[in-house]
This record gives C-alpha cells, structure tokens and sequence, in this order.
C-alpha cells in the first residue's frame, strides 16, 4: 500500500488543469475506515462542545489517527 499522490488532471474544454491528490485503493479503505470510525464517535458522543465528539479524548484520537492515514501533518 503507497500512500497518496498528486497527479495532473486536465481541465477539459477550456478550462485550466490542475493538481489533483489521489490514492491506491488500499490507502483510500483505510482513509475511509478511519473517517467513519471517527464520524460514528462524534456522532455517538454525549459529550458536549463546539464540535461534538472532539473534546473527548477518545473523538481526539480517533481524529488524529484519521489525519495520520490521510498523510495530514
């Protein structure tokens, strides 16, 4: 499994191209595990703040671990 990369996408009719990030599909399922673990957390939490499910420990981990697969420093 590689992780992403960017490749170069053309604009079609007209329009500029551009960088467009893109991953193997074993880096995208595990991209989208993580976000849907950390979704059904925030979505499940009873702890209150601004962003439901962010201020606990647990909402916190599983957004840096979703950030981690993503290859988001």
């Amino acid at each position: 499994m590689s992780g992403p990369t960017w490749q170069w996408r053309d604009g079609g009719s007209g329009a500029f191209g551009h960088l467009q990030r893109t991953a193997s599909s074993g880096t995208f399922l595990c991209v989208q595990r993580a976000y849907r673990a950390y979704l059904a957390h925030v979505n499940a939490c009873g702890e209150g703040g601004e962003v439901p499910g962010a201020c606990c420990g647990t909402g916190r981990q599983l957004y840096e671990d979703w950030r981690a697969v993503r290859g988001t420093p």
